[in-house]
């Protein structure tokens, strides 16, 4: 366990913070038996748990964690989370079309929590708007009170608003890209151009909305965001590709 945690340490020198994909393993994991060709046979078995964050923690003392959970979890894995005192995610794309009680909707987040408006295996937030069905359509632009004309800029404004103490926004979503530039799409060998996409973005145009940005802080409680910077994310499972370029902390 020590020399697993020691390798660990790499990334922490390479990136602001570091977010562990698929946190539930640590929790309880599916043991599939070797030679197995397929994953429908197996067991849950249980993972190193919390004995994994504590010795982390003192050989890497300096380590900022997210923890990825989303999709099923179990009752062992929500315990792991809370215990260990790792944020975990909340999706903007994933809080709307159901009922006021979903977690991801800004007025049920969490402080202790890492809010993007999409993840690298999302598409863009364009992008999913026009294919959503017109309930979820309807139900973001009266929760927003927005036209959704703009709508990659209104979940920019929405996350920054936001409980949470991080905010993660993709390139793309600053860019206002469609799904041309979606960055990955699971089950798929092949990631798709969103980097060729993002490059013949302007710039300027950016550095054109950063005051719209700045003054929505403002109206919205006088949110401060001193990280957004450029800092940069590492994935668990992208070796270290860039998938958002602000983020912006509380306090």
């Amino acid at each position: 366990m020590r020399g697993g945690t020691r390798g660990c340490a790499r990334p922490f020198e390479l990136y602001d913070i570091v977010r562990i994909d698929h946190f539930r393993g640590f929790a309880d994991y599916w043991r599939i038996p070797w030679p197995a060709t397929t994953a429908r046979k197996g067991a849950w078995r249980p993972g190193p748990g919390l004995a994994f964050f504590e010795s982390s923690g003192g050989l890497i003392p300096a380590a900022k964690i997210i923890a990825e959970d989303l999709g099923e979890l179990s009752v062992a894995a929500r315990q792991l989370r809370r215990d260990s005192g790792l944020p975990g995610m909340a999706i903007l794309q994933f809080a709307f079309g159901g009922k006021p009680t979903n977690p991801y909707l800004p007025h049920n987040l969490k402080a202790n929590s890492v809010i993007y408006p999409g993840t690298h295996d999302n598409d863009t937030t364009l992008g999913w708007y026009a294919t959503a069905d017109e309930r979820t359509r309807d139900h973001v632009r009266r929760y927003l009170r927005v036209s959704g004309a703009e709508i990659g800029w209104d979940f920019v404004r929405t996350a920054y608003a936001a409980v949470s103490r991080l905010a993660v926004i993709p390139l793309q979503d600053l860019l206002s890209l469609g799904p041309e530039a979606r960055f990955n799409t699971p089950a798929r060998h092949r990631a798709t151009g969103s980097g060729a996409a993002a490059r013949r973005s302007s710039t300027a145009w950016v550095r054109a909305r950063r005051p719209t940005c700045a003054n929505s802080q403002a109206s919205m409680g006088g949110s401060h965001c001193p990280g957004a910077r450029g800092r940069r994310e590492a994935s668990g499972n992208g070796g270290g590709i860039l998938t958002g370029v602000l983020i912006c902390q509380r306090g």
